[in-house]
C-alpha cells in the first residue's frame, strides 16, 4: 500500500494534513498499463521475502517479469511471467528451487528462458498458457 499525503490551508493558516491509502497497482514501466497476474504469481509471492527483479519490454511489445530470490530455508527460487502489451498475462511459470545456483546465476538462467519463452509468442502457433506452471531442466 502506498500512502499519500495531502495538506489543505486551513482558514487559521495552519494546516491540515489527510492521508489516503490506495492499493498498490503492478504497472508496467514505459506503457503504464496494469498487470494482470495470474494464479502462479500469486501462489509464489511473498512480499517478506527480498527478491531481485529484471523486467524488459522487447521488441514486439511483450513484456517479461523475472525475479529470482531466497527462501526461508535458503533455496533460490525463480519466477518468470511474460505479458502482453495489454498487460495480459501470457505465461507464468515458478521454480521452487534451482540447486547449486546463486541469486545472479538464477536470474540470468531466467532472463533468458523468458526472452525464449516470449520469442515464441511473437511467431504464429500456439499461445497462452493460462499461468500454467512449468519446470524445466538447467541448460
Amino acid at each position: 500500500m502506498y500512502q499519500l499525503a495531502q495538506l489543505s490551508d486551513r482558514p487559521d493558516g495552519r494546516h491540515r494534513v489527510a492521508s489516503l491509502y490506495v492499493p498498490y497497482l503492478d504497472l508496467m514501466p514505459a506503457e503504464n498499463v496494469m498487470r494482470s497476474r495470474g494464479k502462479t504469481f500469486w501462489d509464489w509471492a511473498d512480499a517478506k521475502l527480498h527478491s531481485r527483479t529484471h523486467t524488459e519490454v522487447l521488441e514486439f511489445g511483450l513484456t517479461i517479469d523475472v525475479q529470482v530470490r531466497l527462501s526461508r530455508v535458503g533455496a533460490t527460487e525463480l519466477f518468470i511471467g511474460i505479458y502482453g502489451p495489454d498487460g495480459a498475462c501470457l505465461h507464468e511459470e515458478a521454480h521452487k528451487a534451482r540447486p547449486g545456483q546463486s541469486m545472479t546465476t538464477a536470474m540470468s538462467w531466467g532472463v533468458a528462458l523468458a526472452r525464449d519463452i516470449a520469442a515464441s509468442f511473437a511467431k504464429p502457433g500456439p499461445k497462452a498458457t493460462d499461468g500454467a506452471t512449468e519446470h524445466r531442466p538447467s541448460p
